[in-house]
């Protein structure tokens, strides 16, 4: 159950986190992002999809992107990201839901 349905702390976690609590909330961080990227792959991704990104991007990047090309692209999280996004796929709202909230806390710190 996420942060969205608990009023509070960050559950019980493993041994591990007394000692390395960071390393616990990365863990779950991880896990929970894995699982929001997988999601592309019940999509077919478009060259229009990998257009519609770069056109957004400063100049540096579009050039670098455009010229590893758009099979490339397809691995990037970064335009992973912009495909669910533009898909309604909402990695706050999916991150919320899915990290305690020590978790959510830290990933929204820094993302």
């Amino acid at each position: 159950m996420g942060c969205w349905h608990r009023l509070g702390g960050a559950g019980a976690h493993g041994w591990l986190s007394r000692f390395f609590p960071m390393t616990d909330l990365l863990a779950e961080i991880n896990q929970a992002a894995q699982g929001y990227y997988r999601q592309a792959d019940q999509f077919q991704l478009t060259a229009t999809d990998f257009l519609d990104w770069v056109a957004q991007l400063n100049p540096a990047e579009r050039a670098a992107l455009e010229a590893r090309g758009f099979t490339t692209a397809r691995t990037e999280l970064a335009f992973l990201r912009y495909c669910l996004e533009a898909r309604a796929y909402s990695m706050r709202a999916y991150m919320l839901e899915y990290l305690s909230c020590a978790a959510f806390r830290q990933w929204e710190g820094h993302a």
